[in-house]
């Protein structure tokens, strides 16, 4: 996902492995955008700015902590509704 000049765009290649010959295919999702902000819940209950957070590892240093977040925050401003704030779960 890309804010470009208002818009917010969507890029992705249609196969699962691709390579630099795979070109990405690019789709409009939303006009009139001013910002995009997403935010990550970990499971202290903190959000977050990055995911996977840095510098966070198990006791024996050697795997992540956690693999996934327990929610994500979407926030978007939007030039002629303002700011629409989603928070999903996400499960496992």
């Amino acid at each position: 996902y890309v804010l470009e000049n208002g818009s917010l765009m969507r890029q992705y290649t249609t196969v699962l492995d691709a390579t630099l010959a795979n070109t990405p295919v690019r789709r409009e999702l939303l006009k009139d955008v001013v910002a995009v902000q997403l935010r990550f819940m970990d499971n202290s209950r903190t959000w977050l700015d990055q995911w996977p957070a840095l510098n966070v590892t198990s006791a024996s240093n050697a795997i992540p902590l956690q693999t996934r977040p327990i929610a994500v925050e979407i926030s978007l401003e939007l030039r002629d509704f303002g700011r629409i704030v989603r928070v999903v779960e996400v499960p496992g």
